[in-house]
This record gives C-alpha cells, structure tokens and sequence, in this order.
C-alpha cells in the first residue's frame, strides 16, 4: 500500500489549469478550497474530487462533470452532535447511506446520514485521523501541498462518502466506501448565492481583444430530441452572417462562443470567427415558417435590447436566451426550418432548450486540428502547399480568432488541391480504425494495406462522362458493388460488369470524399466500404465510406546488386538521372537480344522495360500523365497484376545466376512473376539468349560470338582487354556494350 503524496506533474498542470479557469469567473471567490474547521452551518458547499481517475465536480447522483451543476451544490447543516448532514440546494433532499452502500436522497432529515469532516493524513503533519491507503497518487495544486485543504466525510461505521462510481438498476452514481484511498477525498468550495450558469462567463473584450480570461463553447440546441443541431457562424456568397445548425459539431471556424455580462446583467453573445465587433443580435430578416421570426445574426452591436440577452430556465430545466424590443419577446430558437438559427416570439418550447459544451482546453484543440489537417496533407480538396503555409500561420496565433481564421482558411477560403482525372491517386480511409490504402491483390480482389509502396494501390478514375469515372488499378476495372455487407469487391470480369463511380464530398472534413457506384445492380447505391481489411459496397455513410484521394506523383524501384531491374507499369514514368531504361530487339538467328535505350528517358504506359542503374539503389519515377506515345518493335512482354506463365510459354526472367546476369528460362516448378515486371518470351526454336546487347542497334547487328574467331576486340569495365569473354558485361572496339550471359 502507498501513501498517497502531494505531486504529480502532469496532473498538476491539468487541475491548476481547470481550477484556474473556475477561478476565474468567481465561481468561489475565496480562491482556494475549504478546510474542515472552516465549514459552517448554512454554508452552501461544492464537492472537487481529486483522484487520479476522477477530477471532476460530484454530484453525489451521477457521473462527475467538467463543470459544476446545480446538483452539485449541498447546504451544510449542523447536529447537535458536531456533525454534519447534506442538503441538495436543488431539492432540499438530504444524502443517506443505504445498507448497500449505494447514496440515496431523502426528504427528512431524520432520516439523512450524519457525517464527519475531517482532514485524512496525506502528510505526517495537520492530520485529523486515520492514515490514508491505497495505489493512486493524488495531484494538489501547489497552494494546497502540505497543508490541510482536503476533506473526508465518514460515518460513525467510518464508511466514507466515495467518488468511485457504482452501478445498480441501470443507474451509475458514487457510493460509500471503507476504503481509505483517494477516492473519498475532495476539496470542498464555498458555493454561497453562488447562481449556477451552464457556461463560463468571460470578461468584457478590451480595445477590440477577447480577453485573456475569455472561455469558449460549443452551442447546441434542442439537444434532447432528434433534431438537436450544433450552431455555428457562416459567411458564404450565398449566406450573409447566418447561423446555420448542424447535426453534429463541425468544429468549424464559427462554432466557438463566448458569454460575456453587460453592466445590467444580461448576456450579449460572441463568436471567435467575427471577433469582438459583432454580438449576437435579432435581425430584421424574417424567417418562413412562421411565429414571427427573425433570422439570428452576428452584427455590429446596436444601442437598447437587440443585442442583450436575459438567461432564463424553461420548465424542462433548460437555459434560454430571450430579449424583448419595443413589440416583441424573442427566444432563441431552432427554427422550423430546421437548418438556421431564428429568433421566435415566445417561443419557449423544446427547440429553444440551451445546452453548452465548455472547450477545457483550447491549445489542446488547437494542435488536433493542425494533426488533422497534417494527417490529409496533399489529398484532394485539403489545402494546397499556399493554403497550408497561411493554414499554420493562423494556427500558431494561439487564439481563439487565430484557430477560427485557420478553420476558415481549411473549410472555405484556402488554396485547396483540385481532382484531376488525368492524374493517379491513393484512396486512403484515414477515419476507420485501422486505416489502410486501397490494394488490389493476386486474387484481383479489393484489400486494404496500412502503408502504400506499389503500383496495386494507385488508380486512375478513367472518364465516363463529366461526373462518372471508370475505376481502374493495374490496367483492370474495378467491378460494381453490391449492397451487400460482406461481399468483397474485386476487378471486372468484362466490359459490362464495370462500375461506374462518382465522387461526394463527405460532411466530416476536408478534403474526404463517399465513392458511390451509381450503376450498381442492388437497386441502391452503395459506396466503397471498408470492411476491416477488405473492401465491399454498402450504403452506409459511416467512417467505412470516408476516403482521401491522394495523389501520387511517382514510384520507387530498388535497382540490386545486378545493376538491373525490370519493369511493367499501366502508366507512363519518367527514369531520373543515373537509371537508362531499355526495351529489347530480338534476333532469333543469332540468339541476340539487342536493348536499346528509351530516347527522352520517358516509358510509356504498358510498356516492358529494363533499367540499368548503381546497384542496390532505390531510384524514383516521376509518373508522367501527359500521354506518351507508345514504343513498336519491343520484344520484351510483361505483367500488371502478378501472375502465373502458362508453362508453355518459352518464358526467360531476368536474374543473376550461375553464368552472370541474364535472362535465365523460368522453371517448370515456379511459374510465378511478380507485378509489374518484364520478361522474355522466345520462340519455341531458341533454347537461350547468347549474348545481349546495349545500346546497339535494331537491326543488322554483328555476330557478337562467331566459331573460334573473335569479331570484336573486348575490354572489361576496367579497360584491360579480354580474349575469351566467358559471361558479364564488356565494351567492344567499337564502342558497344555486350552483356554475354553463357
């Protein structure tokens, strides 16, 4: 067992900043909590717990909060026998200790459990009694280490008020608990006429700036029915300074809000996107719909109540905003148009119920969003390398307005990556759980793959018309989907089992998009779905059918030891400097492969090709999506998709055997080639390739090998001369290069 101590950095900070926050809206204005031979009778009290696993308020009813609740405040009263009882200030209910622990609230206070207050030892010094227990240390604001600000509450059975939670009829609130850990200790807050708002409020702007003690939120409406909807601030062409509602929180530019009190108690209502010139305010705009609306606006703010607004509590026990002019009463309200926020007169039903989500920790907001759009950096629809760089420099203000102008500059006005079907994209699901690229596999089925490295994961959405796009991988199509959860998708098997797809732009982010097949035989349209490493159609719009087209500008190739390397890919590259690429001339009489070098270093699509490089380097090629012409007269033959050489095929692979680098006949037992590689197909007449060679001519080449005489004079790659080459590669008189290779 260890005592619990005073310190633990990292929670440190946390509850130093949390606290600090309370603070500074005077939710106690005493600064610093309680200690036990402070508490009065009458004094209304709030509970801050203060285990590892729990620094929220308690509640004594429930889950603990971020902030704290109206069912969070109790009223000391005193016993005649120095000890205390708890009274809600909500209910006028007091806590009881049942026999099963669990906390119950009773009306009379005959009936309520009397308590102790004490200070545990967390220290050898300012101790009450009883020594503390258990494995969690406790984190104390620095104020509070080593002195005597914590509290726990027992009963004469020593079972103490606990902030461990218990489950029982569905229900999970504290408990009472003889366990003497951290879990039944709390700083306990002065909380007298304290009026409990379910928001921060933030102090007044200054000189045109927020305030250092200024504290954002997210507003929701109408949140305990299906139409609850996220407000937030948009400017667009089309819409001037409305607030439009969402069904989930967009965390865009204008979703941030500030609460701040006028000198006569109201509230006016502020947005990190407008910044400190604009409140909240009815404008003169009416709404349809009826009940004389008005649409809701952020503008410059106007003299009497049009920008003032009264929070009041409906009888569902919601916060709402109302402000009357000269006529009228109106409330916040989402509307009956479902997608903007109005001002209705009297209207004080369910769709005018407040409910506010305090952003704790801003900064922490701050670097998701820069992960988030670090982690979708270069797909289409997120921001260009111009719109980043104005991105981060947004971001790196720090503020509220700096992280609104930064969303703004991601959803609306950056420089954004444009789709261009000439082009070759990754498809990406970066929101699944397991994230992975799109592949195509040896069975010609879709899979998905944690990282992309190979011409199976890059696609080309080969124009069907100016929204429809034919998708293709290694040359193939991919099929229709069906809306069948399970079924995997792979490559068309012919013409009329191609699927036709468009892209939607998804709602969760920028620069994600559903692919939807429209000429699907489901009677639906499905999507392409993620389904754990697979990848199916299903009309779900789930994090499934969210990816990311990626574009990919290039491929590596690995260049071994040999010096050469072959390849086939459905799309035109180019080799850098260092790699020449070759395509081959075949003379079946004189057993001769000539290869000859690609002029302009640019290999069209579809075509074999072999490149000669340094050894044991990864080289990249540029692909080229400008249309390349394509190359006659190649002997080479070649393969997309891996797959198996029929055996009676005289096919010869590429390799480094026994008689040096060559093309070596494949084995009846190993069939297989990889994709996207080159072979040599012989007639059935020639056993082998004698010589090959570089860099020579088509036609009319010399008999590299004639009986007993040697046609040419060789050298070796160091210049001495050799007079019986027996296998490598040589440079003739004459300047050729000869890769002899028996």
């Amino acid at each position: 067992m260890k005592k619990i101590t005073g310190l633990s950095t990292m929670l440190l900070l946390f509850l130093m900043s949390a606290w600090t926050q309370m603070f500074a809206q005077n939710l106690f204005v005493q600064g610093k909590a309680l200690k036990a031979n402070e508490l009065k009778s009458g004094m209304e009290i709030a509970f801050k717990a203060i285990s590892v696993t729990n620094t929220g308020w308690v509640n004594w009813s429930g889950q603990s909060t971020t902030l704290p609740t109206e069912n969070g405040i109790f009223i000391l009263e005193a016993t005649d026998d120095s000890k205390w009882k708890l009274k809600r200030r909500s209910d006028s209910k007091y806590i009881k200790h049942n026999s099963d622990h669990t906390i119950t609230f009773v009306e009379n206070a005959a009936d309520a459990t009397a308590l102790d207050a004490f200070t545990p030892a967390l220290n050898n010094e300012n101790s009450d009694r009883d020594d503390v227990s258990g494995t969690h240390e406790v984190a104390l604001p620095q104020w509070a280490v080593n002195n005597d600000y914590q509290i726990r509450f027992a009963d004469s059975e020593n079972f103490f008020l606990n902030v461990q939670h218990q489950t029982k009829a569905g229900e999970t609130t504290p408990k009472f608990a003889a366990g003497r850990g951290s879990w039944s200790i709390v700083m306990v807050y002065n909380a007298t006429d304290y009026e409990m708002l379910p928001f921060m409020l933030s102090e007044a702007p200054q000189n045109g700036k927020f305030s250092e003690q200024t504290y954002w939120h997210y507003l929701k409406i109408d949140s305990e029915t299906d139409n609850s909807r996220y407000a937030a601030y948009t400017e667009t062409e089309n819409q001037d300074n409305q607030i439009s509602l969402y069904a989930t929180n967009p965390v865009s530019y204008g979703s941030f809000w500030a609460f701040v009190k006028t000198d006569d108690g109201k509230i006016q209502i502020y947005n990190a996107a407008t910044g400190t010139s604009k409140v909240l305010t009815v404008s003169d705009e009416e709404l349809s719909g009826g009940n004389n609306a008005k649409k809701l606006k952020m503008q410059d703010p106007q003299t009497g109540t049009k920008n003032a607004w009264e929070q009041v509590k409906s009888d569902r026990g919601f916060h709402l905003f109302k402000l009357t002019d000269n006529a009228n009463t109106y409330y916040v309200n989402h509307t009956a148009q479902g997608s903007v926020l109005g001002g209705n007169v009297n209207a004080t039903g369910a769709w005018s119920d407040l409910m506010f989500e305090f952003i704790e920790d801003f900064s922490s907001l701050i670097e998701t969003v820069r992960s988030s759009q670090t982690g979708m950096k270069g797909a289409v629809g997120s921001l260009s390398e111009t719109g980043y760089a104005d991105f981060t420099e947004a971001l790196d203000k720090g503020t509220a307005e700096g992280l609104a102008e930064a969303l703004k500059i991601r959803d609306v006005s950056g420089d954004k990556i444009t789709f261009d079907p000439g082009k070759y994209y990754y498809i990406y699901n970066g929101k699944d759980a397991s994230p992975g690229y799109i592949s195509v596999n040896s069975q010609n089925k879709l899979i998905t793959q944690s990282s992309a490295s190979d011409a199976s994961q890059i696609f080309h959405f080969a124009t069907v018309n100016e929204e429809t796009y034919h998708l293709q991988v290694q040359g193939e199509y991919v099929e229709k989907a069906q809306n069948s959860y399970g079924t995997q998708l792979g490559l068309a098997a012919d013409a009329s089992n191609k699927g036709e797809f468009q892209l939607a732009a998804a709602e969760t982010g920028a620069g994600v998009f559903r692919i939807k097949n429209t000429n699907s035989d489901s009677g639906t349209t499905p999507y392409l779905w993620k389904e754990y490493s697979t990848v199916a159609g299903w009309s779900g719009t789930g994090n499934g059918s969210q990816w990311y087209l990626i574009e990919v500008p290039s491929i590596n190739v690995t260049i071994s030891d040999a010096r050469y390397a072959t390849v086939n890919y459905p799309f035109a590259v180019r080799v850098p400097e260092g790699v020449t690429a070759y395509t081959g001339s075949l003379n079946s009489e004189k057993n001769e492969l000539t290869l000859k070098a690609i002029e302009g270093g640019i290999i069209p699509a579809n075509t074999p090709a072999i490149l000669e490089g340094d050894a044991n380097v990864v080289y990249t090629l540029n692909i080229v999506t400008e249309e390349v012409a394509p190359i006659k007269d190649n002997a080479l033959s070649g393969v997309l998709l891996g797959q198996s050489i029929a055996l009676k095929t005289n096919a010869y692979i590429l390799g480094n055997g026994n008689s040096g680098v060559g093309f070596y006949q494949m084995s009846a037992d190993d069939r297989t080639l990889g994709s996207n590689k080159a072979y040599l197909e012989l007639p059935a007449s020639m056993s082998h390739i004698r010589s090959i060679t570089i860099g020579g001519p088509t036609t009319g080449i010399e008999d590299t090998i004639t009986d007993g005489t040697q046609a040419e004079e060789y050298y070796d790659l160091q210049g001495r001369r050799v007079l019986n080459p027996t296998k490598g590669i040589y440079v003739t008189k004459s300047g050729k290069k000869v890769l002899f290779n028996k």
